[in-house]
């Protein structure tokens, strides 16, 4: 079984979906029998792929939109390449340039093509686009090539949801949920505590910690005012935050103003895991306030070392989570959260046991998830056999 792993982004600009796709090729190509590639845009200074082959394809500047365009029409090193591969599928994870072109290439060696759906891709394009036709028109040319798929993915029930009711896709689509490549061992116990004395974290402070792409829709800015409401009633309550973005300048303003920098701490983002997970070793929840995320990896991660969520009830990072049993859930205001943090910050021992169920319940390394990829994948093979019969 030969798979070809198409991305839009990659190293060195991590996200959550180039993470999925690393972890997958990685692992798929520990199985027997199983050869996974992995095509990605060419970004300058880019790491050695990790276990597997990553093809690489002729990229620009993505401006304002941070990764960086394919222009795959472009590579003609690309083009000798497909022609002279072959792959029984190919698994397209974004939308964009890169998956248009390989639409045409699977449809022509009647290759079968499966899509995962990672994104809300209307709320990314509203981020940068004000005007309504500019919405509609930009959504209408994105969903042009997903809707050419064969077979449908979705990391949560929650973006299934908006693949049907919102993008009109009306077609069976199977939930494959993200995993984690956090262990519980991979934090450094010395790097912990260094942490806790770089930011001065007392016995007695709550520590909230969370990490990801720092943009408006991310909603961090809820958790911040939680903060705020949380000072001023005499709780010491102190947050990390990792990770870089456009909003990041606005979100520093905001710990200016409500007089939080002694509380609210930025940290900039990290590719060494290790690194990261000190962080998650250091804190006692995650909290993160976003409706717009669509399979958490940040809660996913926490979960490795028996930090519980904290998130908004309905969301798709709240699937799997039940109030005060593996996690917590809020309404999304300020107030709400800071309550529930409150009441969790005030029960230590309860917070033991939500801990001990998290870990249980929820954490799931990739190995297990690429375990249930591999199975699929051999489905999805088979039905396309059949139908061509």
């Amino acid at each position: 079984m030969r798979i070809l792993e198409v991305v839009d982004n990659y190293y060195p600009n991590t996200d959550g979906v180039v993470l999925v796709v690393d972890n997958y090729a990685r692992l798929l190509n520990k199985k027997e029998g199983v050869e996974c590639v992995v095509l990605a845009p060419r970004y300058p200074g880019a790491p050695k792929a990790d276990g597997y082959e990553l093809v690489t394809c002729f990229s620009i500047s993505g401006g304002i939109f941070g990764p960086r365009l394919p222009l795959p029409v472009f590579d003609g090193n690309l083009r000798k390449y497909l022609k002279n591969e072959t792959f029984d599928l190919i698994h397209c994870h974004s939308p964009a340039t890169l998956a248009k072109y390989i639409v045409r290439y699977a449809k022509k060696r009647n290759i079968p093509l499966l899509f995962t759906v990672h994104t809300k891709y209307h709320e990314e394009i509203n981020r940068f686009l004000k005007l309504n036709f500019l919405q509609k028109a930009i959504l209408k040319y994105t969903l042009s090539s997903v809707k050419k798929m064969d077979y449908y993915w979705a990391v949560s029930k929650n973006v299934r949801e908006v693949l049907t009711d919102r993008y009109g896709i009306l077609v069976p689509c199977k939930v494959m949920r993200n995993g984690t490549d956090m262990t519980p061992d991979c934090a450094d116990p010395k790097r912990v505590e260094e942490i806790k004395r770089r930011f001065g974290l007392q016995k007695e402070d709550f520590v909230l910690m969370t990490a990801g792409r720092i943009v408006s829709i991310k909603n961090f800015q809820t958790v911040i005012s939680a903060v705020a409401i949380l000072r001023d009633k005499g709780i010491s309550v102190k947050m990390l935050l990792v990770g870089d973005g456009d909003y990041k300048h606005a979100l520093k303003e905001l710990v200016k103003k409500l007089d939080l920098t002694d509380r609210v701490f930025f940290i900039d983002k990290t590719n060494d895991r290790h690194e990261l997970a000190a962080y998650y070793a250091a804190c006692d929840i995650v909290p993160l306030a976003s409706t717009f995320d669509t399979s958490s990896l940040v809660i996913r991660e926490g979960f490795a070392f028996g930090k519980p969520a904290m998130v908004v009830r309905g969301s798709a990072p709240a699937e799997g989570i039940t109030d005060n049993v593996n996690g917590y859930l809020c309404e999304n205001t300020p107030e709400s959260f800071a309550d529930k943090i409150l009441s969790v910050a005030q029960n230590r021992d309860n917070l033991k046991v939500v801990s001990e169920n998290c870990f249980r319940d929820l954490y799931t390394p990739w190995e297990k998830i690429v375990d249930d990829v591999a199975a699929e994948y051999e489905k999805i093979l088979e039905d396309f056999a059949k139908a061509a019969e």
